[in-house]
């Protein structure tokens, strides 16, 4: 019998609109352009995604079947699903190598590739496999990602370390002017490490869902993530992430508390007259922060803030990139504490009493 599926338009939709995330636009290789479809006899439809760095699984039931398996332009299909009329049932049936589509008194015949062809993903060396709360990984990402390199030559730099160990997961990102770690609770797991690359949490942060688990398997050159009927599989960054410890002195010169919102918002209205660096002159005396922004043609914004010092007769005075501290205080709300380490004034931020995650932001020189 030949391959043939039957579902609402609005199922098939979202799970080709998944899977379309990792499909590239243009490729040298045209099947990459190409959604995998496999049908079951028992109901099931699994879609694939693939750009070889990437891939995405969703797994969907149909009203009515029959198995099979092929290939076909994923934006055409996704362009045809998503101009049909809401609450059609769509029929999907192979006829002489070719995908045909029914919904009401439509039809369309989509040319197909060989399913043979089409490339799968495939984990070498499972090292750990652990459960987390779906929203905790999210909330992971979202405290990290940002602090990761963009196009950075340093190529390890361009994603987000992990390392499983024990019943944590410690996640960290820099790109050598700031630097994010955030932990998380995980379930019972070997000790191992990777680094996941910068688009592949990208994705992630798109497609996790804010309830239920996901599945972690991490391996020596990919990682799959599993979260209700969808998998999620990347390539590893190949290198060893840098001994980010390092950045981090040991030894807390003082530091102020004060709120996040009126910091950014204060750091905002002063950058307007920063230099082409973002530069900010940040004084810390008498229980007040400082912020100074000057530029080339003799500019200048001041603001004045209060705050909470520790120790209350704490004084400082060091630079720092605007850009990099609201990125940090925008992850934030309520009260934050700064705290300044080593002798060149390195900025930790975090919410007071916190300790599972941390924001660095490094100095500037004026």
């Amino acid at each position: 019998m030949k391959m043939q599926f039957t579902l609402p338009r609005e199922t098939l939709l979202e799970a080709v609109h998944r899977v379309m995330t990792v499909v590239p636009n243009r490729s040298e290789t045209p099947i990459l352009e190409h959604v995998f479809l496999r049908a079951f006899d028992d109901g099931q439809l699994h879609l694939f995604g693939n750009s070889l760095e990437m891939e995405i699984q969703a797994v969907t039931e149909t009203a009515s079947g029959a198995s099979g398996m092929t290939t076909v332009h994923g934006r055409k299909l996704h362009d045809i699903l998503r101009r049909l009329p809401a609450g059609v049932d769509v029929k999907a049936v192979m006829e002489d190598g070719r995908l045909v589509l029914y919904a009401g008194r439509s039809r369309f015949q989509l040319a197909t590739l060989p399913a043979d062809n089409y490339p799968h993903f495939e984990i070498h060396g499972e090292r750990a496999m652990v459960r987390i709360q779906a929203a905790a990984l999210l909330d992971v990402f979202k405290n990290t990602a940002y602090a990761m390199g963009r196009n950075d030559v340093r190529h390890y730099l361009n994603g987000v370390y992990l390392r499983m160990s024990g019943n944590e997961l410690t996640a960290v990102a820099t790109d050598g002017h700031r630097l994010a770690l955030a932990d998380a609770e995980v379930g019972p797991c070997e000790d191992h490490e990777v680094i996941l690359p910068g688009s592949a949490v990208g994705v992630l942060m798109r497609l996790l869902p804010e309830l239920g688990d996901v599945d972690v398997t991490l391996g020596d050159n990919a990682a799959r993530f599993v979260f209700g009927n969808l998998s999620f599989s990347t390539k590893l960054i190949a290198a060893k992430y840098p001994d980010w410890t390092r950045a981090v002195p040991d030894n807390v010169r003082g530091g102020f508390r004060i709120d996040a919102g009126e910091l950014a918002a204060a750091v905002n209205r002063a950058a307007v007259l920063s230099n082409q660096h973002c530069a900010l002159k940040v004084q810390v005396a008498a229980g007040s922060v400082h912020l100074t922004a000057s530029n080339p043609e003799s500019e200048e914004a001041v603001e004045i803030l209060d705050a909470v010092l520790e120790p209350e007769d704490f004084q400082a005075e060091f630079g720092i990139g605007a850009d990099y501290l609201t990125d940090a205080l925008g992850l934030m709300d309520g009260e934050v504490l700064i705290q300044l380490l080593g002798d060149h004034y390195v900025n930790r931020i975090t919410r007071p009493g916190e300790t599972d995650r941390f924001h660095i932001v490094m100095p500037m020189r004026l």
